[in-house]
């Protein structure tokens, strides 16, 4: 049967107001988020003269994952018309990161070197992850996990560029030799520093 209890979540008033740009006192927060069917209210927060909301999310509004999604629904409740526009204080100019500055060169070599590039799924099933390349069944946590998966080739986040590109081979087996497939992509591995549980890797198969 699906759980449809409350879950409880608690945000800073300043925290909202923060990303919003706004001033907007606590009860007016707590009365916009009861307009997209969060039940807020405004408790003392830790900190002297900082309230917190103390939220109950119904089993409805499975979106509200974090604290900046209740930020959001502030923001449409609130109007996003009606936010001032204001011009940033400091100068800043977008840049490409240098992990994909790195990764376009490796391409533009893999391409000169006769491979061909190709562009898989993030995600695959648990069998292509593990007992294809021999590796056994993995254990409990030390992959990620779809939690409600699609279909069965969509179980887990890929922890290998490799199952892809056997995939891919075995797909186009049929194809003139010699095959040269190569991938620059990320992989997603588990990891209990991060916030989300887990972070991105970029890795390089040939």
């Amino acid at each position: 049967f699906p759980c449809l209890e409350s879950r409880s979540l608690q945000v800073p008033v300043s925290y909202i107001n923060a990303n919003l740009g706004l001033d907007l006192p606590a009860p007016e927060v707590a009365s916009l988020l009861q307009r997209m069917q969060l039940n807020a209210s405004v408790e003392a927060g830790q900190a002297a003269g900082e309230p917190l909301l103390q939220l109950h999310v119904p089993p409805t509004r499975s979106d509200i994952l974090h604290a900046i999604d209740v930020v959001e629904d502030v923001a449409i409740a609130y109007g996003y018309n009606n936010i001032p526009k204001m011009i940033p204080s400091t100068y800043t100019q977008g840049l490409e990161l240098p992990i994909n500055q790195l990764v376009e060169l490796v391409r533009a070599e893999c391409a000169m070197a006769g491979y061909t590039e190709v562009l898989t799924w993030a995600l695959c099933s648990k069998a292509e992850n593990s007992e294809h390349l021999r590796r056994g069944c993995s254990p409990p946590g030390s992959v990620v996990e779809i939690g409600n998966p699609a279909t069965a080739e969509f179980e887990v986040c890929r922890s290998t560029l490799l199952a892809a590109a056997l995939k891919t081979l075995g797909a186009n087996k049929d194809a003139a030799l010699p095959i040269k497939l190569f991938e620059a992509s990320d992989v997603i591995l588990v990891d209990s520093s991060r916030a989300v549980g887990a972070r991105n890797e970029r890795r390089l198969v040939a």
